[in-house]
């Protein structure tokens, strides 16, 4: 179930970046309190690695990043000149780009049938703490909430301007971004509902398909 999770991609990208080999394990909503008891955790991405004889868990995309760039160094995500604004920029995203987004794409798990089932009553309270409303509520005004999300996501295209990546050279900062992105692409079923289908963000919509090629992600969306 991680791959209509923004936190799930941010670990998907990294490690597709640098080619790292993984046994990748998709789970449910509602699976993952009795599969992650083994590390007391409730949420993904989770990353065991097992590579050194002992098994070391890494629980959230952050801490998994940070490793992964120590064992895995090239090619570089936290270039020494950006690493402070990436930081910044990472506990930025989700006020500036991934729980507006979130509001405005929440209706779209359930109306294109990615949440379903057993997941549907987690996943709605997911949306009640994450968006204040409820997920009916946020579909009342859908229109709108997209409207404001695409306004927040002006800002990054003024960022690319004269540049191919976020800080002017691929880091982290681009993988951060692009899985809020790739989140909304795949609930919505495409990217043009995201940044939509007229001329707009022209720069950010050559970004994401570069990121596609950089990242080695083949996919509809």
């Amino acid at each position: 179930g991680s791959w209509f999770s923004p936190f799930g991609w941010r670990t998907r990208a990294l490690l597709l970046a640098k080619q790292v080999p993984v046994t990748w394990i998709e789970l449910r909503a509602s699976e993952l309190r009795e599969a992650l008891a083994f590390a007391q955790a409730m949420t993904t991405p989770l990353l065991v690695d097992d590579s050194e004889g002992t098994d070391l868990v890494f629980k959230d995309g952050w801490s998994i990043a940070q490793h992964i760039e120590t064992r895995f160094p090239e090619p570089r995500v936290f270039p020494a000149a950006h690493r402070p604004a990436i930081a910044l920029f990472h506990g930025m995203i989700d006020d500036a780009c991934q729980i507006p987004g979130f509001a405005a794409f929440s209706p779209d798990y359930f109306a294109n049938g990615v949440i379903a089932g057993a997941d549907e009553a987690m996943f709605r309270n997911i949306v009640d703490r994450a968006t204040g409303r409820s997920v009916e509520a946020n579909a009342a005004i859908q229109q709108q909430l997209i409207a404001e999300f695409r306004r927040r996501v002006n800002s990054f295209e003024l960022q690319l301007e004269g540049h191919q990546w976020i800080f002017g050279e691929f880091s982290y900062a681009d993988i951060t971004l692009f899985s809020c992105f790739k989140c909304f692409a795949t609930v919505a079923r495409g990217i043009e509902p995201v940044f939509g289908a007229d001329e707009s963000f022209p720069r950010l919509k050559d970004w994401y398909q570069r990121m596609h090629v950089h990242c080695h992600i083949n996919d509809p969306y």
